[in-house]
């Protein structure tokens, strides 16, 4: 069966046009904000004034969160916090409003927080989450979580000895 150049062209658009289109949904699926949230603990040497009254308190260790747009979109990041597990005492939910945010985020932006010391940590979060201006919660992964615990655990059991 042989085919005219008409008929040739018309299969060729059609197909052409299939890709355009899958394409085009595809585009405007990822055309959205996305945020990557990375909790770690580190080390820092602090120059604040409250630390000049206690120079051996100046090195310590601190919780710190970095907030990356990955997203197409612009994003209003508003704040963080962390889920404590069911069944534990006090407040389950603690949400900071810190001082840098909010903040808006473009696309490949990010934006580094430091909590006050670990002392107010504790092993039993649930999840660390950060908030944008509509509401969301956007969660760490449970990898960075499950890291950033084993490394609280390490921190509070050197700060026994």
């Amino acid at each position: 069966m042989k085919m005219s150049l008409t008929e040739f062209a018309a299969f060729f658009g059609a197909i052409a046009s299939l890709v355009a289109i899958i394409w085009n949904i595809i585009r405007a699926l990822r055309d959205k904000p996305k945020l990557k949230i990375d909790a770690r603990i580190e080390k820092q040497f602090r120059t604040d004034a409250v630390f000049d009254k206690f120079p051996n308190k100046r090195y310590r260790d601190y919780l710190i969160i970095t907030v990356t747009n990955i997203g197409r979109r612009p994003l209003v990041v508003k704040s963080w916090g962390w889920m404590k597990k069911k069944g534990k005492e006090g407040n389950r939910r603690i949400t900071f409003g810190a001082l840098h945010l909010p903040r808006m985020l473009n696309e490949g932006e990010y934006h580094t927080e430091t909590t006050a010391p670990l002392s107010t940590l504790s092993s039993d979060i649930e999840n660390i989450f950060v908030q944008d201006s509509v509401g969301r919660e956007w969660e760490a992964k449970r990898k960075n979580l499950k890291r950033l615990l084993e490394d609280i655990k390490k921190v509070k059991s050197a700060d026994k000895e």
